[in-house]
């Protein structure tokens, strides 16, 4: 809320230059480059036809709240 209140006043907050800004931290592209976000891979079936969708998501109807089901109570 800050920068949208503070940072429309110089030509170059005007222009959206974010670092004109005082209330963003710019972040060099070297640092975050570096960053690795850590992936999990998850081994289920996603090509051909499929008796159920992964994960156990069953058509359920509404206007309720869907059921959250597990592998372990699936009904499928």
């Amino acid at each position: 809320q800050n920068a949208i209140d503070h940072c429309n006043q110089t030509p170059d907050q005007l222009a959206g230059i974010v670092e004109a800004c005082p209330y963003f931290t710019v972040v060099p592209s070297t640092t975050f480059s570096a960053c690795r976000a850590k992936t999990t891979e998850v081994v289920e079936p996603i090509n051909g036809p499929m008796a159920k969708l992964p994960g156990c998501n069953p058509l359920q109807y509404g206007p309720g709240d869907a059921t959250l089901y597990s592998t372990s109570n699936c009904p499928i």
